[in-house]
């Protein structure tokens, strides 16, 4: 019950939600009549969102959960006794489709590089993925980035972190793991596996950054026009704060 009531109030406090609340909020006011602090939330809403869409507002957010895990060479990771893959980065293909393949998605880069930090450390450590069909998915990937089957193992059934945390915690019982998730998501996801997997020592090793540095960006003034891109960046990026701000208070 606990994952379906988390679902549906990162849904009211991501910007669609956000959006949608303080609309219905705003039209009922009008309604009974009043006026003009009815307009003046219409006036916030339509102000919200324009910062929303503006990727200098995405990036700075995005910045302040990166900061502290700037991307670092595969080779350079220290050693571990086993590699997490958090899910995310592919989706399986649904039973009867026609497609060969699986389909890669925007968290993808966090397989690639479970696959680096494998050669990397010696092509002999386990890579253990997740999500709740990653059977289905993303072990075909890890060997078509020349993973060895035998070092592949999917841990099928978790839908959110903290159950990938739980799982995993009773797996790496005293070991060391080098933890690949994207980089927005690392500050939660240390949090979880610190609270769920105590007994695992947690490795950064994040992929996937939202802020990439370009010291000769080609259009820099286009960082402050308005973009459904960060539109959806924020979405996700407010939804990481939101579970921070869960696992703190609660």
């Amino acid at each position: 019950m606990s994952y379906y009531i988390h679902k549906l109030v990162g849904f009211f406090l991501n910007p669609c939600g956000i959006t949608l609340g303080l609309m219905i909020v705003s039209l009922v006011l009008l309604a009974f009549k009043r006026r003009k602090l009815g307009i003046a939330i219409l006036a916030l809403d339509i102000a919200l969102n324009l910062l929303m869409t503006l990727q200098v507002v995405t990036d700075l957010m995005a910045l302040s959960l990166e900061k502290d895990y700037p991307p670092v060479h595969a080779e350079a990771a220290p050693p571990a006794d086993a590699i997490i893959v958090l899910g995310g980065g592919v989706a399986a293909i649904p039973k009867g489709s026609t497609q060969p393949y699986s389909d890669l998605n925007q968290a993808a880069d966090r397989v690639w590089h479970g696959a680096r930090l494998w050669k990397a450390q010696g092509s002999c450590l386990p890579v253990y993925c997740t999500s709740p069909d990653v059977s289905a998915s993303t072990p075909s990937f890890l060997q078509d980035l020349g993973v060895s089957p035998d070092c592949i193992f999917p841990v099928d059934g978790p839908r959110n972190t903290e159950e990938e945390a739980r799982i995993l915690g009773q797996i790496l019982a005293g070991k060391r793991a080098l933890l690949v998730t994207s980089a927005t998501h690392m500050p939660r996801s240390l949090m979880i596996f610190r609270r769920y997997a105590p007994e695992v020592e947690m490795i950064p090793a994040a992929t996937d950054h939202m802020v990439v540095d370009n010291p000769n960006p080609e259009h820099p003034w286009a960082r402050w026009f308005p973009s459904f891109d960060a539109y959806v960046d924020c979405n996700y990026i407010l939804h990481e704060y939101l579970g921070l701000i869960r696992y703190k208070l609660f």
